[in-house]
């Protein structure tokens, strides 16, 4: 294992490349699509039926579908599972920034650091380059994203990457097959930026119950998914973006790429592959984050859902825990992101 460190890293930021072989075999979710419902079916990555490796040779070489995800988070769920999910489904790279004050002590990083697909930078939440004391914290974290997916793109060029794709740790892919085969399905020669479509997961009642929770699956389970562009959701309905990896490709701020080279770019709007988020799946993170914003200067958000939940945790049964803060916010939770659907 190589690590290197960045010049950077006087600013908090380390930059560490992994030098390593190894196989990763582990449980995963894979979804299907079943008439409108979601089918959860778990499958065991490199084995003979689902090695990502036999999935290529079915299919031939990976020419012009080499590709990358690019994120940035912090406290993640179920990492392993959102990695080997999409590994499976052919992407072969990931540019990650992992925000984490100790990382010596950060289980996620070490599970990072295992993967030899991740190419992994570690940065400090509490500095940002480029930025003023006085900026808010969303604005600081902004262009710690930005930064990341500029050099992610840079990084892309160098690994000889075909396209690149910027979600986050709550949200994973789902397509027929392969990722890379499904934006060649949408893509024109002429297109050079993309934006995936968004649904949203919606849970049972029982996500509330911590330990039920848990034993059904995690995060990246769900009663069902609702499509953003025609039902209302509770977080953002605006897409996430794909570019295709030249020297002319850019960030545009967050999620999104823009293309600066000759010609016109064939923008689209993707039908083969859309992403599922899984806004809130883990409740004791979901309080423990509204409770955070509830202490920043934030006032509000365009989602009910979000100043709902800000209302709680500044109302007086969270500014002093008690056992009615829990059951405030569940039921704002319940009332958001749960369905009676069996």
């Amino acid at each position: 294992m190589l690590f290197s460190l960045d010049p950077k890293s006087a600013s908090g930021i380390i930059v560490i490349s992994i030098v390593i072989s190894a196989v990763v075999v582990a449980t995963i979710i894979l979804m299907a699509r079943s008439g409108d419902r979601m089918v959860i079916e778990k499958l065991l990555l490199n084995t003979d039926s689902t090695s990502i490796k036999k999935h290529i040779g079915q299919g031939g070489s990976q020419k012009d579908r080499r590709v990358a995800i690019v994120l940035m988070m912090r406290d993640p769920n179920d990492i392993h599972e959102w990695l080997n999910y999409h590994m499976l489904k052919g992407v072969i790279r990931f540019y990650i920034r992992l925000e984490t004050v100790d990382a010596s002590e950060d289980q996620v990083t070490q599970l990072l650091l295992s993967y030899p697909q991740v190419t992994l930078q570690i940065g400090d939440p509490t500095k940002t380059p480029g930025s003023e004391s006085h900026d808010p914290p969303g604005q600081r974290q902004m262009l710690r994203q930005r930064a990341r997916v500029s050099e992610a793109i840079q990084m892309a060029l160098k690994d000889g990457i075909n396209w690149i794709v910027h979600i986050d740790s709550d949200e994973l892919l789902e397509c027929s097959g392969l990722v890379g085969d499904a934006i060649n399905t949408d893509a024109r020669p002429d297109t050079h930026t993309m934006v995936l479509k968004n649904f949203e997961a919606v849970y049972g009642k029982d996500k509330v119950d911590v330990s039920k929770s848990k034993k059904d699956g995690g995060c990246f389970t769900s009663k069902k998914v609702v499509d953003c562009s025609t039902e209302p959701c509770a977080s953002y309905a605006n897409g996430k973006a794909v570019g295709r990896v030249t020297p002319f490709l850019q960030e545009a701020g967050v999620h999104r790429f823009h293309y600066s080279g000759p010609l016109t770019d064939n923008a689209l709007e993707m039908q083969a592959m859309y992403l599922v988020h899984y806004e809130s799946c883990d409740f004791p993170k979901y309080m423990d984050k509204f409770l955070k914003l509830a202490g920043s200067e934030v006032s509000s958000f365009p989602f009910p859902y979000y100043n709902d939940s800000i209302a709680v945790a500044r109302g007086g049964a969270c500014v002093k825990p008690t056992p009615a803060c829990k059951d405030e916010f569940a039921a704002v939770y319940t009332k958001y992101r749960t369905t009676d659907e069996s």
